[in-house]
């Protein structure tokens, strides 16, 4: 299983944690693959293939990791 998560928007003041942005996929140690500056929501680990289209990260090694999480 391909684990995704929501980046972690608790470190800044004012974080909007009422909804996702955006769902990134795990690189293994907890930040995004796209980008390793990214920490993600540790907490909310989903399955990547199950992740709505309109929720994924659309950046290029992300895009990569569902597409292969979907089979394609």
């Amino acid at each position: 299983m391909t684990k995704a998560a929501p980046r972690d928007a608790s470190w800044y003041d004012r974080p909007d944690t009422h909804s996702f942005k955006v769902v990134h996929v795990d690189n293994g140690d907890e930040f995004a693959l796209c980008n390793t500056g990214v920490p993600l929501g540790v907490p909310t680990w989903l399955d990547a293939a199950e992740v709505p289209r309109r929720m994924r990260c659309r950046r290029r090694a992300c895009a990569a990791a569902y597409a292969k999480a979907d089979g394609r």
